[in-house]
């Protein structure tokens, strides 16, 4: 008896002193944009339109997925936020809206990351023609502009409050929306000023 007890625990010493491989693989492949559809058609103010996509990973869960269009006018991205209808299938919209750029929109890429943050971002390809006009509106390619800004000076420790007072402007009579950022003295970073 004795002797069984001893060759079970070398057995048991022998196996814990094993490295260990495990069966689990890690997960190193980005999702897959499988295909998409884009309205097409000519569009005004009030108008919608609509995204749809299908995105596959290899976890078998649904990877987040951000959707850019290019602006006709200045270049820049348009962004149309999407949710996951099930089945790896993905919905968009938004409405046409005053000071939108007019002019023809077209697919710049869209972007995929998992749960493990592989991630990847499919551009359309020249030969891609999906895409939609926009028509009757007045296009505001204008940047707001700061007019002014006032930044409290002197010393202050914990708790005090610094203020700060701006003023800007935008063509379009709307006001604009303002991020203000103070550089951090030793680390250089930025601090948000809400």
């Amino acid at each position: 008896m004795k002797k069984r007890l001893a060759q079970l625990i070398i057995v048991i010493l022998l196996v814990h002193s094993l490295p260990y491989s495990g069966f689990a693989m890690e997960d190193t492949e980005a999702p897959e944009l499988v295909n998409y559809t884009l309205d097409s058609g000519e569009f005004t103010i009030g108008d919608n339109v609509h995204l749809t996509l299908e995105a596959k990973d290899n976890s078998g869960l649904p990877p987040y997925v951000y959707v850019y269009l290019k602006k006709p006018i200045t270049g820049h991205m348009h962004n149309v936020p999407v949710y996951h209808r099930g089945d790896g299938i993905y919905e968009g919209a938004f409405t046409i809206e005053e000071g939108m750029e007019s002019g023809r929109y077209v697919l710049e890429y869209v972007y995929l990351v998992d749960a493990r943050s592989n991630d990847r971002s499919v551009y359309r390809d020249e030969s891609d023609v999906q895409g939609f006009n926009v028509y009757g509106t007045n296009s505001d390619t204008t940047a707001p502009e700061l007019i002014d800004y006032k930044l409290d000076s002197g010393e202050f420790t914990i708790g005090d409050n610094v203020h700060i007072t701006l003023e800007a402007r935008d063509n379009s009579g709307l006001p604009p929306y303002v991020y203000v950022y103070l550089k951090k003295p030793i680390t250089g970073h930025m601090h948000n000023v809400p």
